[in-house]
């Protein structure tokens, strides 16, 4: 099973605006197709973004 990423507000808005086809994750990853929506989030880009529980909910 996959986890899901974090990509960071900067990054999203690249590819919002089309500089960028493949945003990398805060832990490094490319971030290609995306992860199930009920996959765990992946522990690196948890720490980097600084989050202390799941926001997704």
């Amino acid at each position: 099973m996959s986890v899901m990423h974090i990509v960071g507000n900067t990054r999203t808005l690249a590819h919002t605006l089309g500089l960028t086809d493949n945003p990398r994750a805060l832990c490094g990853v490319r971030v290609g197709t995306g992860a199930a929506r009920n996959a765990p989030l992946c522990p690196t880009c948890v720490t980097r973004a600084g989050w202390t529980h799941d926001k997704r909910q």
